[in-house]
């Protein structure tokens, strides 16, 4: 009779077959398993006794060595010696930058936008007629001012020798523009000296007849009425020939004028001829604007105008230069614009060299309010953020500090330092903004024209302390950190490093840069 196959009951209380045993699944198989599992035995058993020998092994040999001296200095060392090195890289010491706080004036500025304008701006152009036969120039070139001293003749007063020289004098030679041709100029002085010859020798034959006549007359050979032409002639020799010399002068004035000198240190900014044109006077030949100095036009607000004065330094900011330059006002037109009621003030200052070009975009800082006293610091040495200003200053430990600081480096295993500088913050007020330079008078004849050049402008904050513990610290003389104070902790201690700026101090500041307070 066949059985029928097993059946076990699912979670679903259906019957399934139960898995039948699978064909080829014989004796030699399971003997391969079991000589598997005999060899992990096997390795289990070695790894476990390899195990229990190294630990015995250890401890014998430790065993044998705690007695002895020697060893057990050695190991001593090595972990004092490890302690040391995690001591030293917990006492790493920040470098900083200091400057000093320093009382001052102080005032608050406003800024006003405005452009560069060139001083002289002239189109040059031909004095004589004639073809273009040299030009020396292109958009751009910079020219040299051209300066000649002239001693005027008076023809009827002078020979012909003396006419024919050279009445101008060359103070300095300028940069030539263009060269007109001088050809038919040369060959009407040629035709204007011979006819003066001519005429010449007809005076002088006029002057022998009326010296002749005269005689004559005495004894009644010749009338009073020929006597009188005679001399009318001569008269009229005399006059044609002091009017050739003036046309003589004139050809010769042509002659200078055919060569085109700059009128004054400038560039070439527009060329309206070129080689084969042909001008006459009035024609343009070139536009120049003038160089060495600049002027920087700003608009001031009535409200402020009060505030600036002739001859008032100022400090204007090149935008695209990102420098401060300082210039002494010039010119307040009193006159107004309708629509902004602001007044044109024009500031004039050195081009460094044509450098600050016309037509730059500038921003003036001019005086709003008074003067007044207050603590004055390097710009870099404000912290500004949305929260409030902070100021790190670099003091030493009171005693009470030293004694706490000890402690707990011991207690941290640190390597205490004694009489070491550290940093505290000090939350302050910024009360005005100002640059170096905003508040005294940069001239030319201070020894500042290196940094004016370069445009070192340092930034400068009056502030004030918040709290009673800054201004407890926060003193004129007291260093303030100018640099680093970014990953700065309070109570840090740190390696003060020297200024960056030039140790010579310049008129009126200190070698930090911000303004030293004449007592």
């Amino acid at each position: 009779m066949d059985i029928p196959p097993f059946r076990h009951k699912n979670r679903f209380n259906s019957s399934v077959p139960f898995p039948s045993k699978p064909n080829g699944f014989s004796g030699l198989a399971i003997k391969s398993m079991n000589k598997n599992l005999i060899i992990f035995a096997l390795c289990l058993t070695v790894l476990l006794a390899g195990t229990f020998l190294g630990f015995y092994g250890t401890s014998v040999f430790y065993q044998s060595k705690i007695d002895d001296e020697k060893f057990i200095t050695k190991c001593y060392e090595k972990v004092k010696q490890g302690k040391a090195v995690k001591a030293a890289q917990n006492a790493t010491v920040y470098k900083v930058r200091v400057a000093n706080a320093q009382e001052g004036d102080a005032q608050q500025f406003r800024t006003l936008i405005g452009r560069l304008e060139e001083i002289r701006r002239s189109t040059i152009s031909a004095e004589v007629n004639g073809k273009i036969v040299e030009i020396y120039v292109e958009k751009g070139s910079r020219v040299k001012e051209h300066q000649v001293r002239y001693e005027d003749h008076k023809p009827d007063e002078v020979s012909l020798d003396a006419l024919l020289e050279d009445n101008e004098t060359v103070v300095s030679e300028g940069t030539v523009i263009a060269r007109i041709d001088t050809v038919w100029n040369e060959l009407a002085v040629r035709q204007t000296i011979a006819t003066i010859a001519s005429l010449q020798a007809q005076y002088e034959f006029q002057e022998s007849e009326l010296k002749r006549a005269k005689q004559l007359n005495e004894r009644g050979a010749v009338s009073q009425s020929d006597l009188e032409s005679i001399l009318a002639q001569r008269d009229e020799l005399l006059a044609t020939i002091n009017a050739k010399k003036v046309q003589l002068l004139e050809f010769q004035k042509k002659l200078k004028r055919s060569t085109i000198y700059a009128p004054f240190d400038g560039q070439v900014i527009a060329r309206h001829v070129d080689l084969g044109t042909y001008v006459s006077p009035g024609t343009p030949i070139v536009d120049v604007i003038s160089s060495g100095q600049i002027d920087a036009r700003i608009y001031v607000p009535e409200n402020f105008i009060h505030q600036i004065e002739k001859g008032q330094t100022i400090g204007i900011q090149i935008d695209a230069l990102k420098k401060t330059v300082y210039g002494k006002v010039v010119q307040v037109v009193a006159n107004a614009e309708t629509a902004s009621r602001t007044f044109p003030v024009y500031v004039r200052f050195d081009d460094n060299d044509g450098e600050l070009m016309a037509g730059l975009s500038v921003t003036a800082r001019i005086p709003v309010t008074e003067k007044f006293r207050s603590l004055i610091v390097p710009g870099d040495s404000v912290i500004v953020k949305p929260d409030g200003n902070t100021i790190w200053i670099v003091r030493n430990r009171t005693p009470e500090e030293e004694e706490e600081a000890k402690i707990e480096a011991e207690e941290e295993g640190k390597i205490y330092q004694a009489g070491v500088p550290i940093v505290m913050p000090i939350p302050v007020r910024i009360t005005a903004e100002m640059h170096d330079g905003d508040i005294y008078d940069q001239s030319a004849e201070n020894q500042d024209g290196e940094k004016r050049k370069n445009g070192y402008v340092p930034k400068l904050y009056a502030v004030e302390p918040i709290n009673e513990n800054g201004r407890k610290y926060l003193k004129p003389g007291v260093s303030v950190v100018i640099e680093g104070g970014e990953r700065l902790s309070p109570q840090m201690v740190v390696d003060v490093q020297e200024s960056p700026y030039s140790l010579k101090p310049l008129p009126g500041q200190y070698d930090s840069g911000q303004q030293k307070i004449n007592h």
